[in-house]
């Protein structure tokens, strides 16, 4: 296969907890079944855990590639014809990396892309300089968000961040744990247009995952979904969605995207880091979340005001009759989500 053809997507969330390493292992298990040749590349560099996820105990991890010690090839696991490159917890940010270990690294995704049609990078949740120097990295970006308020904020915070690094990426959508698919595309709506227009920032619709007693058993019985229920609605929801990916164009090769990483960051400031700056910008909007929520719970909320605010939210939220929600913190929770991402496009 050649090299120019391998796509590498970074797939990375605005918080923990909404099912975005689940999705990585079982997007790749479905496009290895549609004959793909496809490497999971673990860059927690926090907390990996895809190995334990796979029920697998490797032996070495990226940690040894990245210091020198091993290569890539040596260090891969197999599941049912997919590929990992299990993951080192404990590792300092991608900033903190030396120049050798930094090289090591578009190495090691050099080496893949010589043998994989597809890369799928797992990052950690949150928003670092590991997780926006993966995203960088990538041809395609996918974010992983999930009805609760508090995910499609912090989801809006990251992309809110990533702007500032320039990329020439494109970012897609997964919604996770909704209720059946009318409700994925429906908050697909409303994040996508929050983001164009307080980011100027267009986000296409990739799919969205049903929420399922099967996927939640699997996670604990470490054998991914996709393997032990597939004719299972999740397992659909995970062919249609390897069916977009390895159907859509992407007009940007692997190499012009890892080449646009390293003149980034060359050009960044010495001795001021985009970490530094963006956190600063973070640190505000934390600060500035926190003085909201103590200053709606101290204060009557008017519900013509609540009612605009939950308009903008999924049609389930849009159901509950502001009138009869008593409860201040049910309030304030509802109109902080709105209010914070309107906030951090201002910040």
């Amino acid at each position: 296969m050649s090299i120019s053809s391998c796509r590498i997507l970074a797939l990375s969330s605005g918080k923990g907890g909404v099912g975005k390493t689940s999705i990585t292992i079982n997007t790749g298990l479905a496009l290895t079944q549609k004959g793909y040749r496809v490497c999971v590349f673990d860059a927690d560099t926090n907390l990996a855990n895809i190995n334990i996820m796979l029920r697998q105990t490797p032996e070495y991890t990226l940690e040894h590639v990245i210091n020198g010690k091993k290569s890539v090839t040596e260090i891969m696991l197999q599941k049912e014809g997919l590929y990992v490159v299990p993951g080192a917890s404990g590792l300092s940010d991608f900033v903190n990396f030396n120049k050798q270990q930094k090289d090591s690294l578009l190495q090691a995704l050099n080496t893949c892309r010589e043998v994989f049609d597809f890369i799928l990078i797992d990052s950690a949740a949150g928003i670092s300089d590991s997780v926006l120097s993966f995203m960088q990295i990538a041809q395609q970006n996918v974010l992983v968000i999930t009805p609760e308020p508090t995910s499609l904020t912090d989801a809006f915070s990251l992309l809110k961040v990533f702007v500032k690094r320039k990329p020439v990426s494109h970012v897609s959508v997964i919604v996770n744990q909704v209720v059946h698919e009318q409700q994925a595309k429906s908050i697909y709506k409303r994040f996508s247009k929050a983001v164009e227009k307080y980011i100027g920032l267009s986000v296409d619709y990739i799919g969205g995952i049903v929420r399922d007693d099967y996927f939640s058993s699997s996670i604990c019985l470490q054998n991914p979904v996709i393997l032990q229920n597939p004719n299972g609605d999740v397992s659909q929801n995970f062919q249609e969605i390897a069916d977009i990916i390895s159907q859509r164009q992407v007009n940007l090769s692997a190499s012009e995207a890892i080449r646009h990483f390293v003149n980034v960051n060359e050009q960044a400031a010495p001795g001021f880091s985009p970490t530094q700056k963006e956190q600063a910008v973070l640190s505000r909007q934390n600060l500035l979340k926190a003085r909201l929520i103590k200053k709606i719970k101290q204060t009557e909320i008017k519900d013509e005001q609540l009612q605009l605010m939950i308009n903008m939210l999924t049609p389930e939220s849009r159901s509950a009759e502001p009138e009869k929600m008593h409860n201040k913190d049910d309030k304030a929770a509802i109109l902080c989500s709105i209010q914070y991402a309107q906030m951090a496009a201002d910040v």
